[in-house]
């Protein structure tokens, strides 16, 4: 960072100049310098390299105890059905980052597999294993739990996955089946899985909002899966910045006293916008 800003002070009179004409930047502006220069998420939890981030719903082993309408955490040997959108990470040594290689909703298809079956990647099954149903993750996979230093050819309607890329997978779980009751697995019609509806984030633009999840996360410091107004201070002061009523009020969407993932998510997608005179 200062390698580009000699000085903080300088660094601010910059984006004074290119930002406001008042010296006051706008939130977006200040939500990507957190973005840039936060450090990398230290809430992931490490799976023998698979880092798992979960953005929406429970923590991974914090499901709620199983009710009749079947498991709520994916265990060895389950069938799981669930959406998902593979992309290449923003840390991978090879292929264009935050590329997009397949979505499972073409043409509304809803894969399920069986778990601890050797019918998903390592990495991936790895990552999955103690999701819990409704929960929307990012799982980021190394060459060596992916595809390997061969990657992956292409074919129709999927980019290829070359040698040595490390993979993210953004996965909502959407219903877990005990052993032994779900019907066959593979890439089924959303009818055939108890009329799944098709994968509403198909569109979502991955690359910003793997960069925002990171960010909150890193800021997240008690792992409670919200940013109160101290722990947003406590990032902003790394830049030399403090976090005034106005802008609170404005990152604060619902008004609750905290940041959730949405309300980071949707004021870092915002356009920039300067502040009214």
């Amino acid at each position: 960072f200062e390698i580009f800003f000699p000085s903080l002070q300088r660094f601010k009179r910059t984006m004074f100049c290119l930002f406001s004409s008042k010296g006051a930047m706008s939130t977006s502006v200040l939500i990507a310098i957190l973005l840039i220069c936060l450090p990398v998420c230290s809430a992931s939890k490490k799976l023998d390299d698979v880092k798992v981030i979960v953005y929406k719903g429970p923590k991974r082993n914090k499901c709620k105890s199983n009710d009749d309408s079947g498991p709520n955490e994916i265990l060895p040997n389950h069938v799981v059905s669930f959406h998902f959108t593979i992309a290449i990470d923003d840390s991978s040594t090879s292929g264009s980052p935050n590329e997009k290689v397949f979505g499972s909703n073409r043409e509304g298809m809803t894969p399920s597999y069986t778990m601890g079956q050797g019918e998903l990647i390592p990495g991936l099954e790895r990552g999955l294993m103690g999701l819990c149903r409704g929960s929307k993750a990012f799982i980021t996979i190394p060459p060596h739990l992916g595809h390997g230093d061969k990657g992956m050819p292409g074919r129709a309607g999927m980019n290829s996955i070359p040698g040595g890329a490390t993979i993210r997978y953004d996965v909502e779980i959407v219903d877990i089946f005990p052993p032994g009751t779900a019907p066959e697995t593979g890439m089924r019609t959303a009818e055939q899985n108890r009329d799944l509806p098709k994968n509403p984030r198909e569109n979502i633009d991955h690359s910003e909002s793997i960069t925002s999840i990171r960010a909150f996360f890193s800021m997240d410091t008690n792992n409670d899966s919200k940013v109160d107004r101290k722990e947003l201070t406590e990032a902003f002061m790394q830049f030399g910045d403090t976090v005034d009523n106005d802008f609170w009020s404005k990152s604060d969407i619902d008004g609750d006293g905290f940041l959730s993932v949405d309300e980071f998510v949707a004021i870092s997608k915002s356009p920039d916008k300067k502040d009214e005179l």
